[in-house]
């Protein structure tokens, strides 16, 4: 989003806007059809009020972060709420476009540079149990 947003007085609303302004423009480009077409979430280590920070909440039912991420992105109509409810519990998610599907964890929680730098469960937000699941669930599908 933009180099060291931690310095700005309102990290947390700039970056906000900048997630919302971005997806608007996608979806005004796309006549409507962005919600249809892209897979909006994954986030990189910018995206956040600072530089690979995500506080780790695996014991909440959602990270506030994460739920105002994707509310922006509902509100620019390019994230289902269905699609905006899990990710707001860790930023990881599942989705489907054109036949595709696709699995996206979030890992952030994972660099060195990561803050806070608590030490980290071994699985934040239990995305390898669910990605491990995801992948044997498609072997039994046949996909």
């Amino acid at each position: 989003v933009r180099d060291k947003q931690n310095l700005l007085l309102h990290a947390w609303e700039n970056v906000t806007s900048i997630l919302n302004s971005s997806a608007r423009i996608l979806d005004l480009g796309f006549s409507g059809a962005a919600r249809k077409m892209f897979i909006m979430g994954a986030q990189g280590n910018d995206d956040s009020p600072a530089d690979y920070e995500l506080n780790i909440t695996t014991n909440r039912s959602t990270n506030p972060w994460l739920a105002n991420a994707a509310a922006s992105w509902q509100r620019a109509g390019v994230m289902t709420q269905k699609l905006g409810e899990k990710y707001s519990y860790g930023g990881f998610f599942e989705d489907e476009v054109g036949g595709l599907r696709i699995l996206s964890i979030n890992t952030i929680v994972y660099s060195g540079a990561h803050s806070p730098s608590d030490p980290a469960p071994a699985d934040p937000f239990g995305q390898f149990a669910w990605l491990r699941a995801r992948l044997q669930q498609a072997v039994g599908d046949g996909r």
